[in-house]
């Protein structure tokens, strides 16, 4: 299981939001995603973490140098930070499943 570190209430990293937009995934027509998340290595203040950040912003899909620059200027939170880049992988796997999870039909209200 990934280490947890201050900023990562559950082992996914950070809550997820169960009424957030689906938005349709420009790289697979007819797929509908939620979030999309890559990793990053940055230095933000307390030494080299690694990042979970995500690349859909306001309902939008972005390039993940756009993510990159909005998180860097304060614009696009984590949802995650780790220690190691495979904590932040695995991690994100965990996020994957359980935003699965929470998004199965007959579970929104």
């Amino acid at each position: 299981m990934p280490g947890l570190l201050s900023g990562n209430p559950f082992p996914y990293g950070m809550p997820i939001d169960p009424k957030r937009k689906m938005v349709e995934d420009p790289d697979n027509p007819g797929s509908f995603m939620t979030e999309q998340t890559i990793t990053i290595q940055a230095d933000i203040g307390e030494g080299p973490m690694f990042y979970n950040i995500p690349t859909v912003i306001n309902g939008e899909k972005v390039s993940d140098r756009t993510a990159y620059a909005f998180f860097i200027n304060g614009m696009n939170p984590h949802v995650g930070v780790f220690k190691s880049e495979p904590e932040a992988l695995e991690s994100a796997q965990m996020r994957t499943k359980m935003i699965d999870k929470i998004r199965q039909p007959g579970l929104l209200k």
